[in-house]
C-alpha cells in the first residue's frame, strides 16, 4: 500500500508538470520545488508512490510525468478526469481488488477477515492494519466521481435516475399477504418502483446496496424519511 495518499500525489504531479511539462528531468531539480532534498526518505517515497499510481515514469534519478499524469492534471472535462482517476486507483493491485469487489465504500465490520483472504496476511496483522488500509482506500477513491451525460440506471430494478432531478430518495418495506416483503423505492422526481423480496435479510442487503449506489451518485435520503427498521406490523409477527 502506498504511504502517501492520492490527494498529495496529485498535487505533486501538478507541480512537476507545471514546471517541466512532459520533459524528462533530474530529481535534483524536482526536490526543491517540493521543498525537499533529493536524498531524503520522504522525497524518495513520494517518487516511488508516484510510480506505483502510474503518474510518473523513469529511473531513480530522472523522471517525467506520464500521459496519465498529464490527463489528470489538465483534463478537457470531468469525464476525462474521472476516467484517469479510475485508472490511477486501479494501478494499485489491492485497490483494484477493492474497487471491483466493494466499489466506493467498505463496511468496517470484519474487514480484516477480507484482508486475510485477499492478501494471505496473518490474522493479527490484518486486524491491526485493517482500519488504516480501509481509511487509505476510501480517501483515494473519494476522488472518483462518476460522470455521465445520460441518465444513470440504478441496478436491480431498472429505474432511471435523472441528473437534473431533485436528488433525494426514500425506501420502505411493506409485508404482503403472501408474506413476501414488498419494497417501494421513490427516486428523484418522485418516480416509484416496486419489487418483491422473499426474505427480510435479503431486503436488508438490497437496502444497503441501493443506499451505497445512490449516495455515490449524490442522491441523499431526506431527513424526514420514515424509519427503515422493521415495520410495526412485521415486528408483531415472527420473521419470515
Amino acid at each position: 500500500m502506498p504511504l502517501y495518499r492520492l490527494d498529495t500525489l496529485l498535487d505533486v504531479t501538478r507541480k512537476i508538470y507545471e514546471q517541466f511539462k512532459g520533459d524528462e528531468v533530474s530529481t535534483e531539480h524536482i526536490a526543491p520545488i517540493l521543498g525537499q532534498t533529493p536524498k531524503s526518505g520522504s522525497f524518495l517515497q513520494k517518487m516511488a508512490d508516484l510510480r506505483s499510481y502510474g503518474l510518473i515514469t523513469g529511473s531513480r534519478d530522472k523522471i517525467k510525468v506520464t500521459e496519465l499524469g498529464k490527463q489528470v492534471t489538465l483534463f478537457k472535462d470531468e469525464a476525462e478526469k474521472n476516467a484517469a482517476l479510475q485508472e490511477i486507483v486501479s494501478n494499485i493491485p489491492l485497490w483494484r481488488i477493492f474497487l471491483d469487489k466493494y466499489g466506493y465504500n467498505i463496511d468496517e465490520k470484519n474487514f480484516w477477515v477480507e484482508l486475510v483472504r485477499i492478501t494471505g496476511a496473518e490474522r493479527f496483522d490484518a486486524q491491526k492494519e485493517a482500519k488504516s488500509v480501509r481509511r487509505a482506500y476510501l480517501k483515494d477513491v473519494a476522488h472518483i466521481k462518476p460522470v455521465s451525460d445520460e441518465p444513470t440506471q440504478t441496478p436491480q430494478n431498472g429505474e432511471v435516475v435523472s441528473k437534473e432531478a431533485d436528488r433525494t430518495w426514500d425506501m420502505e418495506a411493506l409485508p404482503t399477504e403472501s408474506k413476501i416483503v414488498q419494497v417501494n423505492i421513490r427516486y428523484p422526481e418522485r418516480n416509484e418502483s416496486r419489487l418483491e423480496i422473499k426474505e427480510w435479510g435479503d431486503y436488508e442487503v438490497f437496502r444497503q446496496y441501493i443506499e451505497s449506489v445512490l449516495l455515490k451518485l449524490g442522491i441523499k435520503q431526506p431527513t424526514s424519511k420514515k424509519d427503515e427498521s422493521e415495520p410495526a406490523e412485521r415486528q408483531e409477527n415472527n420473521p419470515i
